[in-house]
């Protein structure tokens, strides 16, 4: 039952902010191509596992100053191998099953992916020992969605990659470099507490990191999607983005009432950053349903 309920807590986040990426691209839970993105992005943990014990060893973080060896574990060691793994992930869930679909955006493939990843690396940290609970709830809301934010980044750039062949290189860069740097930022100031508690004074401005970074990718991917809207009618039974958005809001109280009773230490500040994700991630799908309804009044 113990085992049990890991996994359920280690994948169900993943799959929640998955009908996130399925309601903003008006697709269905029995898409194909979404399914296989996931499972491929699941599969690329599998190589990421070798090379970042490779670097551990090549890199002697434990005899570096925080800072630096900070730096090194969040960059070097976490960020560039697994962006890279997404990046082919992407491009195989792409060549391998998306070939001639053009109901699919690249944006939608790459979040499917990045959640793959974050599914089966929740289930590594919470099968390490430890009180797994707290750990499982805070990775829920920010370890992966953050995951989720690099994977939509990542789908962004590819995408005006595609409009804009002239340019195809510099895109193709960013959507590599701009990941690993929202990775690493995030990854940064949490590795670097670890090592030094007396810099557990950034938390705050980490936070607001995220929360900025999270606000702009998003603004990134709504732009791109509109510069690359494709003239189709959504499939019979696609998720609505008001009733995602909905529920997504709806989660928000349920959150910081389990943070407030579970981790009490936290207070309110807590309880709120455990649920301003979801709050952002909701209010973005509530807007994209009014501007559905409003394209849709005016075609008429």
């Amino acid at each position: 039952m113990h085992r049990l309920g890991i996994l359920f807590c280690a994948i169900v986040p993943s799959l929640v902010l998955l009908q996130y990426g399925i309601a903003k691209a008006r697709a269905r839970w029995d898409d194909r191509v979404i399914w296989e993105a996931f499972f491929s992005g699941g599969m690329a943990t599998i190589f990421v596992f070798l090379p970042e014990m490779l670097l551990k060893k090549a890199f002697p973080v434990d005899a570096m100053s925080p800072v630096h060896g900070a730096v090194t574990q969040a960059f070097v060691i976490a960020a560039i191998p697994e962006e890279i793994a997404k990046f082919a992930a992407i491009f195989y869930a792409i060549k391998r099953y998306g070939a001639g679909d053009d109901r699919h955006d690249v944006i939608t493939t790459s979040f499917a992916v990045a959640l793959g990843f974050a599914a089966i690396e929740n289930l590594g940290y919470l099968l390490a020992p430890g009180e797994w609970p707290l750990l499982a709830a805070s990775r829920a809301v920010l370890a992966v969605p953050m995951h989720g934010l690099d994977g939509l980044a990542m789908g962004s750039f590819l995408t005006v990659a595609q409009f804009d062949p002239r340019h195809r290189r510099i895109w193709l860069t960013a959507a590599l470099a701009v990941p690993m740097l929202l990775h690493a930022g995030y990854d940064f100031p949490l590795m670097l507490i670890t090592r030094n508690q007396a810099f557990f004074g950034v938390l705050p401005a980490w936070f607001l990191m995220v929360v900025l970074s999270t606000v702009c990718v998003l603004c990134l991917c709504n732009k791109v999607r509109a510069l690359a809207e494709r003239a189709y009618v959504p499939l019979d039974g696609a998720s609505s983005p008001r009733l995602s958005g909905a529920v997504l809001l709806l989660l928000v109280p349920i959150l910081a009432g389990i943070t407030l009773v579970s981790a009490g230490n936290f207070g309110i500040v807590g309880a709120a950053a455990f649920s301003i994700l979801p709050a952002i991630l909701g209010i973005d799908l509530l807007c994209t349903s009014s501007k559905v309804s409003r394209a849709a009044t005016a075609k008429r």
